[in-house]
């Protein structure tokens, strides 16, 4: 520790008087003290600081270490979203099974949606440590066992835990980094969760086909392989740098008592029914008039009205030791509830650009998959400008309605212009300066949403609140892939000329997986590269429209006087002069 006492780099605060987290055990070589809530709010409101959760100041070599290791997780979370779809025809191939091939990147997707909410709700309660250096272990346990999977129900299984981590170092990261700096960097570092989040979706695709493509002995195992070293070197640097504390509640009867298992089997039970429905019925494995398919979108929906009915239920009656998994009324305020339905759509829309795109260039163009990825590369670079920018722009002074605004104007611009492409073989080359305008208003949009979930809700909130943001960003992903499945199968059997060409395996298997394709005959491969070409333009037509109501939605999150810090009743005392202040506080 060079020339820095523990002293000096950490103090612990309490906001108020906590049950959860008591004051009278005090953590060794840190000083505490009880924060007064704000002079401006009135007293009523006071009693909501009894909850707010146990901190302490991390500084200097720390916290370098400690952003550096969460940003390692979230890159690698996100990495594992996409970094399968180009290895998928390699990895069926060696299974002998394209027809189930697509749920190796849906496995992963349900619990990575699925759970972001639940494990930052687990956090407030265990403490962000226990909750992050699990989501390490799962990840990286789970990498494992997909390298060494010997079937396709294995890997499937297996990523399906695997997400599971991969959602909590997601949600966790934007929790623990947004605390650990202070408020006037703040919008930096949204800035640079953005950089990294559609940096790391969009070179996937590029790992992926390298990976898998090398002549060099890797296969496609080495994908998840590479999770291991990377991961465990986070893990270390998390260890390292994490302040000790002896103040969190240790796991016993009564703390498990204030977790919500009813609120988290409903959440789990409507996210995955409904993305199940929709993967299937969309890939033709169910006809949409099936009972599985009717039963799975009923339940889902009964399952999503009971959640927030028990939610809401909860919030009513306080002195019942079960916690509340989400606060409800936080989506009833204009603000928070229009930016959650904008993380939805900018979920859709980005995963469709980040798997149509390089589809196209394999299916259409002939490309290999290290050239697919390679093409996606205006977008990675104009994604990571878009989020530093922004963090940029917000960093001074909060501009997030002028930034959310103009990020939803550039997806509109950048999809309407892809409708343009048509059927051109090869595709144009100004498809370029298209993703540049689709970068840029996804990056602006995830770093504008972050720091809007920062800067909107009360300090206790805020891990739930960007759990949920999560949440419904992979939620609106996965509807997106779904919708583009639909839609390329709706041509694929509407297509004559195919069916006069194909047999009925080959058409069943084509609407598995486009992918396939790669086993046809080139006079086949053409016929399809066409009727891909069809529904990519279907796909874009699509995402304009959703761009497009992003954009009006966007516009319901106009606030005229946007807070500068925290929401109201929640700033902490002395911020406002300590503009130099590198010093940031981390909820333990």
């Amino acid at each position: 520790m060079p020339g820095v006492t523990r002293e000096k780099e950490m103090r612990v605060e309490t906001r108020g008087t906590s049950s959860e987290h008591p004051t009278d055990d005090p953590v060794e070589s840190c000083e505490k003290k009880a924060l007064p809530p704000s002079t401006d709010e009135p007293a009523a409101q006071t009693s909501r600081y009894r909850d707010a959760p146990l901190t302490v100041q991390v500084t200097g070599w720390r916290q370098k270490i400690l952003l550096i290791s969460v940003f390692i997780g979230l890159f690698l979370s996100f990495l594992d979203t996409t970094i399968v779809s180009v290895a998928l025809p390699t990895i069926a191939a060696e299974f002998d099974e394209y027809d189930r091939s697509t749920w190796v990147i849906t496995a992963y997707l349900l619990t990575y949606m699925a759970f972001a909410i639940i494990i930052t709700r687990l956090s407030d309660i265990f403490g962000r440590k226990a909750i992050e250096v699990t989501n390490f272990l799962l990840f990286i346990a789970f990498s494992l066992a997909c390298a060494l999977s010997q079937s396709m129900t294995q890997l499937i299984v297996f990523r399906a835990f695997q997400g599971i981590g991969g959602s909590g170092l997601f949600s966790m990261t934007i929790v623990i980094a947004m605390n650990a700096v202070s408020r006037q960097k703040q919008s930096a570092v949204g800035g640079a969760i953005g950089g990294v989040m559609v940096t790391s979706g969009v070179l996937g695709p590029v790992l992926s086909g390298a990976i898998t493509q090398s002549h060099h002995g890797s296969t496609w195992r080495w994908i998840f392989y590479l999770n291991l070293p990377v991961g465990g070197v986070a893990l270390l640097l998390l260890l390292m740098s994490w302040p000790s504390d002896k103040s969190r509640k240790s796991l016993s009867m009564d703390t498990l008592k204030t977790v919500d298992f009813f609120g988290c089997l409903l959440l789990l039970a409507a996210s995955i029914l409904l993305i199940f429905a929709l993967q299937e019925g969309g890939a033709g494995v169910y006809a949409w008039s099936s009972g599985t398919i009717i039963a799975c979108l009923v339940i889902s929906t009964m399952a999503f009205l009971a959640f927030v009915l028990w939610q809401i239920w909860l919030a009513s009656h306080p002195a019942l030791p079960v916690k509340p998994v989400f606060p409800v009324k936080l989506m009833a305020e204009r603000v928070i509830g229009s930016t959650m339905l904008v993380a939805l759509l900018i979920g859709f829309v980005f995963y469709i650009a980040v798997v149509s795109l390089p589809q196209r260039f394999q299916i259409v163009d002939g490309d290999s998959p290290v050239t697919a990825g390679v093409k996606l590369l205006p977008l990675m670079a104009s994604s990571a400008v878009g989020s530093l920018v922004t963090g940029g722009i917000n960093s001074g002074k909060n501009r997030t309605r002028y930034t959310l605004v103009v990020a939803s104007a550039f997806q509109v611009l950048g999809y309407g212009l892809m409708i343009s492409l048509g059927n051109t073989r090869p595709t144009p080359t100004r498809q370029f300066g298209f993703q540049v305008f689709l970068g840029l208003g996804f990056g602006m949009a995830v770093t504008t949403v972050t720091i809007i979930g920062r800067q909107n809700v009360e300090l206790r909130w805020t891990a739930v609140t960007q759990g949920a943001l999560t949440q419904m960003r992979s939620l609106g992903g996965s509807i997106g892939l779904s919708v583009g499945v639909i839609v390329f199968n709706n041509r694929i059997r509407g297509s004559r000329e195919l069916a006069a060409q194909l047999t009925p395996d080959q058409v069943r298997a084509l609407t598995r997986s486009p992918l396939v394709i790669s086993q046809f005959s080139p006079q086949e491969q053409e016929m399809v590269g066409m009727v891909y070409a069809e529904a990519f333009t279907q796909e874009m037509r699509v995402a304009t429209y959703l761009a497009a109501a992003c954009f009006v939605v966007s516009l319901v999150a106009w606030q005229r006087n946007p807070p500068q810090s925290y929401a109201v009743g929640v700033a902490e005392p002395g911020e406002g002069s300590r503009t130099g202040d590198s010093r940031g506080r981390l909820d333990l």
